[in-house]
């Protein structure tokens, strides 16, 4: 539940607060990306009396200014409401002068020269996926454009040197579950690898691992073998086609699956309600991809006959 503070400082001009809840309020829940332009019709600038209190800027000309002022304004890690565990991302959260031998790094990358390089590149993939909407005649700008563009998958290769277990952190605010986008990294030894890549390691396969977290997040208490469920049966099911509620038609594989998991209520199959609740930044994606190969592993399964 939101913590309310009941008064706002004296400073602040009563007719600037503003019941705004940036976590769970109703414009947050309705569409988050504008949630704070919903209130600034009232005031673009207004004081928050939510987790402590805070001040919301709304303009570009302000923020703008806040961001060149850092003898006024300073970074800060902690969040809202303040999360003890907050980490200090560089050089997201360094204020001058300690910030300024990473911009003389990071500048020149991110010029506009450099960011020109990328124009081509950048294009080709939005006239790509504009042409899939164009049929369409209408979209969902941020399920359909906004987050697939991004939403890419790529590669990046890098030598390690050091075994061990390494955290991995987004690096920009992508959502309302940013801060559960972590990750880990970890390095062994050539032969440990080998071990592991075999399937030979003592926790067992992916699949192995994915069926035991099936059982722990409950998810066999809907997708049950007998059809009995209130979700699809998922033995056998994976490399099939299947029907939407929409009527399209598609076929079962490791993306769709990883959707489902982590956007349910995107893609629902014919004959379903849309009750599954999202995993986004509650499964790893370690988790995500043993549950993946679970549910590719059950087609070998024998069905269970209803009794």
């Amino acid at each position: 539940m939101a913590t309310l503070t009941i008064d706002a400082p004296e400073h602040v001009p009563p007719e600037l607060v503003l019941p705004f809840d940036q976590l769970n309020g109703p414009e947050v829940m309705n569409f988050p990306p504008t949630a704070a332009l919903s209130m600034a019709h009232e005031k673009p600038v207004f004081y928050s009396s939510y987790y402590g209190g805070f001040w919301v800027f709304t303009r570009y000309e302000d923020i703008r200014s806040i961001y060149q002022n850092p003898d006024v304004f300073i970074q800060w890690s902690q969040g809202f409401p303040a999360n003890p565990f907050s980490k200090l991302y560089k050089p997201l959260y360094l204020n001058p002068p300690e910030h300024m031998p990473w911009r003389r790094v990071l500048t020149p990358i991110f010029s506009p020269r450099q960011m020109a390089r990328y124009e081509d590149f950048v294009r080709e993939l939005t006239r790509n996926q504009l042409a899939k909407i164009a049929p369409q005649g209408k979209c969902e700008f941020v399920s359909e454009f906004a987050d697939v563009i991004p939403g890419r998958y790529t590669n990046l290769w890098f030598q390690p040197t050091k075994p061990g277990r390494y955290h991995l952190f987004c690096a920009e605010y992508c959502g309302t579950r940013h801060s559960g986008m972590t990750g880990e990294v970890i390095v062994m030894e050539p032969s440990e690898f080998q071990t592991w890549l075999s399937g030979g390691a003592p926790e067992g396969s992916l699949a192995s691992a994915g069926a035991k977290l099936f059982q722990d997040l409950a998810c066999n208490t809907c997708h049950r073998p007998d059809a009995q469920g209130r979700g699809p049966v998922l033995e056998g099911l994976f490399g099939k086609t299947v029907t939407l509620q929409n009527g399209e038609t598609l076929t079962v594989d490791e993306a769709y699956v990883r959707e489902s998991i982590l956007q349910p209520a995107a893609k629902i199959a014919s004959g379903f309600q849309p009750i599954m609740p999202t995993f986004q930044g509650l499964v790893t994606e370690e988790q995500l991809l043993e549950l993946i190969e679970y549910v590719k592993s059950l087609k070998a399964l024998p069905q269970v006959q209803p009794r």
